[in-house]
């Protein structure tokens, strides 16, 4: 096999995990995304979300799905899968070309609503030492 070919079939299975999972992951700072704060009102407070965004930032295991965390997409991300697209449509990687417009479409999608503005955020509240983020995601 060579080593271009290698390469597009390394490409593909990537993007074929990625499409499975509907182009969402997990984010470093998405612990307060969690049910459990819904469930136990009295861990809804500044340092009970920093521990546990912190505690999961720094963890070497995943605890996420024990946690009730979804995986969420990241507009981001979305974009950086849309510039990939084009890049690698340009060179000829098979399938790519076709995954343009629709990710075109999902970043409109998960433009920030009620916004006159286009803008986008993070999916989920966040907690810094000082302040806790809104969600502006659709």
């Amino acid at each position: 096999m060579a080593k271009g070919n290698h390469l597009e079939a390394k490409i593909l299975k990537l993007l074929a995990y990625c499409q499975a999972n509907d182009w969402a992951g997990y984010d470093p700072y998405d612990a307060v995304n969690s049910p459990v704060f819904a469930a136990l009102p009295f861990l809804n407070s500044r340092f009970p979300r920093l521990f546990l965004t912190q505690a999961l930032k720094r963890s070497p295991i995943n605890i996420r799905r024990m946690l009730g965390i979804p995986k969420t997409q990241n507009p981001k991300a979305i974009a950086l899968f849309l510039s990939a697209f084009l890049k690698l449509s340009k060179i000829g990687v098979a399938k790519t070309g076709d995954l343009v417009e629709p990710m075109i479409q999902r970043l409109i999608a998960l433009r920030s609503q009620g916004v006159s503005q286009w803008c986008w955020g993070y999916s989920f509240p966040w907690q810094t030492r000082t302040i806790r983020g809104a969600e502006w995601g659709p």
